[in-house]
């Protein structure tokens, strides 16, 4: 009778608090479920944060190269904008009748300076935007009323080297003569005409001696 009892309390134990094997082996499975999850999760947050910073990557590479895009269309536009009011022609209006090696011709008197890259007052053209130009030069070798003349030798210089040369006169003979060159230049070159080589009774004439420029493209 005692053993029937027990046997009904032990059994009536077992309905109430169940297999404890089992539930720790359920607890643990479900644990390993867990941590498998959180895992996968995490791995997916490291992929998506390695792609957020690809892509903020990218979008600054994007961003640098459309500012230098833009950059760089804007000098073209402003290039175009100085480079087609380029034009200069200026005339050495009064006599030089005493010319010497080595000096700068000023065409002192300008029908056009377009850009103001042209100086009158020193013979100077400075080149504003670089492109290809085209310069012109005449002189006129009068002669003075003593009757006599001489040769003039005047070149065209870019920052003090030699592009272009021009002879003028025959001794007592009134002459002109002038030549022109091509030139590709940058910003800040200087183009200006000076007499390389002049005999003692070497006169320059007025009206008839001129310099001229203009940017062809």
């Amino acid at each position: 009778m005692s053993f029937l009892f027990l046997s009904v309390i032990l059994f009536s134990l077992s309905l109430a608090f169940g297999n404890p094997g089992k539930d720790v082996s359920e607890w643990e499975k479900l644990r390993a479920d867990d941590m498998k999850l959180f895992h996968s999760l995490k791995q997916e947050l490291n992929t998506i944060r390695v792609e957020n910073q690809q892509l903020s990557s990218d979008n600054q590479k994007l961003s640098e190269r459309l500012s230098a895009l833009e950059s760089t269309d804007s000098l073209h536009r402003l290039g175009r904008q100085t480079g087609s009011n380029v034009a200069f022609y200026a005339i050495i209006r009064q006599n030089i009748p005493h010319v010497s090696d080595h000096q700068t011709l000023h065409y002192e008197y300008t029908y056009t300076n377009d850009g103001n890259a042209y100086t009158p007052s020193t013979g100077v053209f400075t080149c504003p935007t670089s492109g290809t130009y085209v310069f012109h030069w005449s002189i006129n070798q009068a002669v003075p009323t003593s009757g006599l003349g001489g040769t003039i030798t005047t070149s065209l210089l870019n920052n003090g080297r030699f592009v272009g040369m021009l002879q003028t006169g025959d001794n007592n003979v009134p002459a002109s003569s002038s030549n022109s060159a091509i030139l590709n230049l940058r910003v800040g070159d200087r183009i200006y005409v000076q007499v390389t080589q002049a005999s003692s009774d070497a006169y320059i004439g007025q009206t008839y001696s001129g310099f001229s420029g203009f940017k062809l493209f």
